[in-house]
């Protein structure tokens, strides 16, 4: 009885140290991770949130700088922030959830899917070739500067994906000597393809990505959202053009829709990518087709609604009116990493954060 005792007592004892050994790691690794997002914050990157999923241990989430320079508060692990561009990889993910369920296919046509835009071309224009912006579409707001300096002039009006498509068909008709062979990065691509997840799931895109995304995995801080007065502990996000920054907050989103609107933070971020990459939300036959990278201009790869960021992981990235963005997940390491800044400026570089990050988690 009394060797049992000893045997017991020394295993307690055993586990302890093991336990304060993982716990003082985790500590170090959170310590490193803040300072490396301290040394980044500058004049025009108010504040930086930082998450990383880690094999073992978990979610480990940092931030540093200000969630609102005017009232001098504390940017912190728990406001939420734009995400920008990844917003994409949610609509992607829906598509496919549709795909999946034998409600569309790849090859159905923007004719097929959508009676309510007309063009010549329409019909040769498929879901494959949005997701992965080889439509011939140029973007309604990136190639439209007229267009940008409306929406900065009027903040708060509220715009139909319908009208934003006919934004962009007045300033180009895809071509079929384009389709499927030219590479071009634009929101008119995800704006299609949300009214294509609002028709087929019957719900609003907002809905949708809580039905099939959110709750899923459960995300407590995920949603699309276009007026930022209904989210809570919201980091305001700064636009700098000028010598004053323009305040991000105020821009009803709607402009991008399901290109660019969801609004989340990083600690939900690395729990979706890994949860996509590892199958919990797709089967792996839907990420193999979504990982069909085809090479653009500047030599990256992406595929159907996602990127490969060369050593760094699989993911995406995203900027919008004081906000900008990355998530991504390193097969290697099994890592999730997620970057989101409240600024929109010429210092802010998100994937440069990311991969110092995985430099230091992966060290030896």
């Amino acid at each position: 009885m009394k060797n049992i005792l000893l045997l017991l007592l020394f295993c307690i004892f055993i586990l302890s140290c093991e336990t304060q050994d993982y716990i003082s790691e985790s500590n170090e690794l959170k310590e490193k991770l803040h300072n490396l997002i301290q040394d980044e914050i500058s004049p025009q990157i108010p504040g930086i949130q930082l998450s990383v999923k880690h094999p073992k241990y978990g979610i480990i989430s940092v931030a540093t700088g200000l969630a609102n320079i005017a009232d001098n508060i504390t940017l912190s692990t728990e406001h939420n922030l734009r995400i920008a561009s990844a917003t994409k990889l949610f609509t992607a993910t829906l598509i496919m959830k549709l795909v999946e369920d034998n409600i569309l296919m790849l090859d159905n046509t923007i004719e097929q899917l959508l009676d309510d835009i007309k063009f010549a071309t329409a019909d040769k224009i498929t879901v494959r070739n949005l997701l992965q912006h080889t439509s011939g579409f140029i973007g309604y707001f990136n190639d439209d500067t007229a267009f940008q300096n409306y929406v900065i002039e009027n903040p708060y009006k509220i715009y139909e994906p319908k009208t934003l498509v006919e934004k962009a068909l007045k300033l180009h008709v895809p071509e079929e000597s384009e389709i499927g062979v030219k590479f071009y990065y634009n929101n008119t691509n995800y704006v299609i393809l949300g009214m294509i997840i609002e028709k087929y799931f019957q719900k609003s895109y907002q809905e949708s990505v809580y039905d099939q995304i959110a709750e899923i995995i459960n995300l407590n801080y995920t949603s699309s959202l276009n007026d930022l007065l209904e989210a809570e502990n919201m980091a305001e996000g700064y636009i700098y053009l000028e010598d004053e920054p323009l305040l991000g907050n105020k821009y009803n989103h709607s402009f991008l829709f399901s290109s660019g609107n969801i609004v989340s933070k990083t600690s939900d971020l690395v729990k979706f990518i890994d949860s996509l990459m590892k199958n919990k939300i797709l089967t792996r036959e839907s990420l193999i087709k979504m990982q069909s990278y085809i090479t653009n201009d500047d030599g990256a790869l992406y595929g159907l609604g996602i990127a490969q960021f060369l050593d760094l992981g699989t993911g995406h990235n995203g900027l919008t009116l004081g906000y900008s963005s990355i998530i991504v997940y390193n097969e290697e390491h099994d890592l999730s990493i997620a970057v989101l800044m409240n600024a929109l400026s010429g210092d802010t570089n998100p994937e440069a954060v990311a991969r110092k990050a995985l430099l230091i988690i992966t060290e030896k």
